[in-house]
């Protein structure tokens, strides 16, 4: 029995050994990279992704980043990396009838954030108001679209 500890814990020392070898050949072997470098993400809010880890690809893509992003360009590709500016875009919209506001609604409490159309000035952003439930949002005749929860 312990000389077959003794010889698992060689082949664990071994495959350890080889894996670092392998890491080293592979730095050797492709000066630049890391095994380590981050890899390409789509839809990442808050980090760098790339579309293409080819710059000569990057040369003929036509791309476009999602809001909140702008393209970058460098030796390891391109993609798409954060502005710095916080740009919060309303998700799940529902928009009101325009021609079938309600004139009643049920005392219900589920509060949504209501967008208001461009007729309305207001002081700060978002544009919006919190209202007791959807039924209430669109009841306000300068409310476009809602969203669930209350505004932020």
């Amino acid at each position: 029995m312990a000389l077959k500890k003794k010889h698992l814990s060689y082949i664990v020392i071994g495959v350890v050994a080889l894996v670092i070898i392998l890491g080293i050949f592979f730095t050797i072997i492709f000066p630049g990279t890391s095994l380590y470098e981050e890899t390409p993400q789509q839809n990442s809010t808050y980090s760098r992704y790339y579309v293409s880890q080819s710059s000569e690809e990057c040369q003929t893509l036509l791309f476009q980043c999602e809001i909140g992003h702008k393209p970058f360009f460098n030796e390891r590709g391109c993609g798409c990396e954060p502005t710095g500016e916080n740009i919060e875009e309303p998700s799940n919209e529902t928009y009101c009838d325009p021609e079938n506001r309600p004139e009643v609604c049920a005392a219900i409490y589920h509060p949504v954030c209501g967008y208001f159309d461009e007729t309305t000035q207001c002081v700060r952003e978002p544009c919006a108001s919190t209202f007791s439930n959807d039924c209430s949002a669109c009841a306000s005749e300068n409310v476009e679209y809602w969203i669930d929860g209350a505004c932020s």
